[in-house]
């Protein structure tokens, strides 16, 4: 039996689940049958659809197993981990804002398109908190 920590963790997790794959049909409906946006729609509604079903499969089999369940609610309150996880967001947020700071400067030198440059930054994000959060667990 799961413990309300655990019970409300689930729901929570069913509910953004759930959430992420409505606006996924809500999107596959407004594109295709009221031609809003329409190239774009099927893109966005084949990443929220998947994303919001398997999430709710996967938040329902943690009910089948209640002490990994258990184990994972308890990692998640952590407060060593919490606050690594705010140290990785603080420095990655830092990072970033450099970046952008740089990137504005030197916008008259760069030769791409804005959504090239989206691309990239996007890109330049995840790798920052990638390497922020390897960095900020072998400090602590």
């Amino acid at each position: 039996m799961l413990s309300y920590k655990a019970r409300k963790y689930v729901n929570k997790e069913m509910l953004i689940f759930g959430i992420i794959a409505l606006i996924g049909i809500t999107v596959f409906i407004l594109g295709t049958f009221f031609n809003i946006l329409r190239e774009e729609m099927p893109g966005i509604a084949l990443g929220c659809i998947p994303t919001g079903i398997i999430g709710m499969l996967l938040t329902n089999s943690m009910k089948r197993t209640p002490e990994k369940t258990e184990k994972i609610v308890r990692i998640k309150t952590e407060e060593r981990l919490q606050l690594i996880r705010y140290k990785t967001g603080y420095s990655a947020f830092w990072i970033m804002f450099i970046y952008i700071a740089v990137c504005n400067v030197f916008s008259r030198y760069i030769v791409i398109s804005f959504s090239m440059f989206l691309v990239i930054t996007v890109i330049v994000m995840v790798v920052v908190l990638l390497i922020s959060s390897i960095v900020q667990h072998r400090i602590s």
